[in-house]
């Protein structure tokens, strides 16, 4: 079983799954394989608590996550080969991302 995802260009993928649910042993996997393939992992206008973000969290040692601020905005990550991935984000948006990425 695997999540519904959509990709962000050039690296990144938007999940189509409600996160604030525990997640199946297999989906648990699957999240944590996105995040090493894909680096960026975009939860959109989910409310997800802080125990459920840390669960997540702990699924791939080294993820950061970053809920977008109330007025929305556009995140930025950069890649060390000097691809860049912007995108916009609204109220209730969870960013998930590999150590290796660079945010701002």
């Amino acid at each position: 079983m695997t999540l519904p995802f959509r990709r962000i260009e050039p690296f990144g993928v938007e999940l189509d799954f409600d996160l604030s649910q525990p997640l199946a042993p297999s989906l648990a996997y699957h999240f944590g394989e996105l995040l090493r393939e894909h680096g960026v992992v975009v939860a959109v206008g989910h409310r997800i608590s802080d125990e459920a973000l840390e669960k997540l969290c702990a699924l791939r040692p080294g993820t950061r996550v970053q809920t977008a601020p109330d007025d929305g905005g556009v995140v930025r990550f950069t890649r060390e080969n000097g691809d860049v991935l912007e995108r916009p984000c609204s109220t209730g948006d969870v960013i998930f991302w590999d150590e290796g990425w660079i945010w701002g």
